[in-house]
């Protein structure tokens, strides 16, 4: 459940640029207004438009969530940090995967074989996401203020090169909490 979680922060650009790119609901005010049918409202573009707003609330809700369980108790005893490598500049990858998917998935949805296309494409973001575990590295988690390191040492309860995460500067010597993900992803508190 929490790697879904972070899956969906990871796309929260994608869900806004959806959302905005297909809802298509008319809105008139006025003194005379009409009813323009359910057969508008009820579209391919809105569908689409529907589905990325509700994940986009569940992106918001889930750093809300991961905010307050990062507050809790942790998987283990604090642990000393040795020596680790900074991986910041893997967000940059990740928003150029971000960006190029988004530019393959902002194609017309007027028709049901570009809704099933748009279907498609999604589901491939989604698929090599959650396959590839490049969840940890994205955007967001770099605007909220996290950084990436992998940890290099054998002699703590965190496997060598686990890619760690933490909304702090990580300095030698530093005692920290680990809460595991998945894999070998790491949050880890001060």
């Amino acid at each position: 459940m929490f790697k879904f979680k972070l899956f969906s922060i990871s796309l929260i650009a994608i869900w806004i640029v959806l959302f905005v790119k297909n809802i298509d609901i008319p809105i008139y005010i006025g003194p005379d207004p009409v009813f323009v049918g359910w057969n508008r409202i009820i579209s391919y573009r809105n569908f689409i438009a529907i589905g990325s707003g509700v994940m986009f609330i569940v992106a918001s809700l889930s750093i809300v969530d991961l905010k307050y369980n990062l507050k809790g108790s942790p998987d283990g005893l604090a642990i000393k940090i040795e020596t680790f490598e900074n991986k910041n500049c893997d967000y940059i990858n990740t928003l150029a995967t971000i960006i190029t998917f988004a530019s393959m998935i902002i194609v017309q949805t007027e028709t049901f074989r570009d809704f099933l296309i748009s279907l498609f494409l999604i589901a491939l973001i989604i698929i090599c996401y959650w396959k590839t575990n490049l969840y940890y590295s994205n955007p967001i988690f770099a605007i909220l203020g996290y950084n990436l390191y992998i940890l290099k040492s054998e002699k703590t309860e965190i496997p060598n090169n686990s890619i760690v995460i933490i909304d702090n500067q990580l300095k030698k010597d530093d005692y920290v909490s680990y809460y595991h993900i998945s894999d070998n992803v790491y949050f880890l508190v001060k």
